[in-house]
């Protein structure tokens, strides 16, 4: 599982960091983004296989870049909400997420 990417972009660091280690104590190879910024600066040299994407970032539009990575058509995208909101889960699926964690 060592050669599958995946991106967390996640504005809280102590859930960034939990998610992240539990993923590379699975075996995978984790890229770690804190913003959109870091997301996008990380995006321009990797593809990842997954997205795992905050849905509330304090520096961009996380639908905005949900689209752009749904355009590329190369990684898989999951958002995470701490909020249960109907409006916001089918805005992120529309947006292109391949799913909805909230």
């Amino acid at each position: 599982m060592g050669s599958v990417q995946i991106l967390i972009i996640q504005g809280n660091p102590h859930l960034r960091s939990l998610l992240g280690w539990h993923l590379q104590q699975a075996g995978y190879c984790i890229q770690l983004a804190a913003n959109l910024q870091q997301a996008k600066a990380i995006l321009s040299g990797r593809q990842p296989s997954l997205v795992i994407l905050d849905s509330d970032l304090s520096d961009g539009d996380s639908l905005e870049l949900c689209g752009w990575l749904y355009q590329q058509r190369q990684a898989l995208i999951l958002m995470l909400s701490g909020r249960t909101n109907q409006s916001e889960i089918v805005a992120g699926l529309q947006a292109g997420a391949d799913d909805y964690l909230s």
